[in-house]
């Protein structure tokens, strides 16, 4: 599927995928809508390939994870809200293959008991939980525009932590 995919996009950027020269203008080619169908075929292997091959079963999220990538990836010395967060590792690694939703990683940090939901202000409000302060997740008070509010904090170890378990989160394997 990989070879597929790469094969796929090389001909939807105009390259002929054995030779990896341009395609010359003239013929199918040139056709737009031949060329759109391509980045579409592309876009419908990414998600097989990142739903472990299988047709049909519903994806976790867009982000097709990459364990080198991550690997990479170096932590803030700064502890980071989470969304901060996420743009800490997109600058590393870039964003043009998908961005990792938030999201998809909130509900992974409830699922393990590391954020709680309580209510607070008529509102429920994620906060990061016992289990979340002692791998390094703090909850702070900050000043917004619109008053102030529970904030959750990830520190280098609680970054770590993510990182380390993004297979799990994405790929759906149990660490």
């Amino acid at each position: 599927m990989k070879r597929a995919l790469e094969y796929i996009e090389k001909l939807a950027d105009g390259t002929d995928p054995i030779t990896d020269e341009p395609i010359t203008a003239g013929g199918v080619y040139d056709n737009v809508r031949l060329c759109r169908c391509f980045y579409y075929v592309a876009d419908v292997l990414k998600r097989v390939i990142a739903n472990g091959g299988e047709v049909g079963k519903r994806q976790k999220a867009g982000y097709i994870f990459d364990k080198t990538e991550m690997q990479q990836v170096a932590v803030s010395e700064k502890p980071l809200a989470l969304t901060r967060f996420i743009e800490h590792i997109h600058n590393q690694i870039g964003v043009e293959k998908a961005k990792i939703p938030r999201k998809i990683v909130a509900d992974w940090l409830m699922e393990k008991g590391y954020l709680i939901e309580r209510q607070i202000g008529g509102g429920a409000k994620k906060i990061a939980s016992a289990q979340g302060n002692a791998i390094g997740m703090s909850n702070e008070e900050v000043q917004g525009p619109h008053g102030s509010y529970i904030a959750v904090y990830y520190n280098a170890d609680a970054q770590e932590l993510i990182l380390n378990r993004l297979e799990e989160i994405f790929g759906g394997s149990e660490a």
